[in-house]
C-alpha cells in the first residue's frame, strides 16, 4: 500500500474533547490495507507546522 498524507486543518476554537473527537474521525475516515507489512495502510497526518517543523502523527504507529 502506497504512504498517505493527510493535512489536518483543526477548526479554530476547540477544546480538547472536540480535538481529539477530530482526530479520531480523521483516523476513522482511513482506506484499511489488505494484510501486514506491505500491504497494509500507512497514514502520516501532519498535525501542526511550526517555524518549518511539522508535528507528525505516523499510523501504524511502529514503522
Amino acid at each position: 500500500m502506497p504512504l498517505t498524507q493527510v493535512n489536518l486543518a483543526l477548526p479554530a476554537n476547540l477544546n480538547r474533547k472536540e480535538i481529539r473527537d477530530f482526530v479520531i474521525t480523521s483516523f476513522l475516515s482511513e482506506h484499511p490495507g489488505t494484510g501486514k507489512g506491505i500491504d497494509c495502510s500507512k497514514y502520516i497526518y501532519v498535525a501542526e507546522t511550526l517555524n518549518n517543523r511539522r508535528i507528525l502523527l505516523k499510523r501504524p504507529a511502529a514503522w
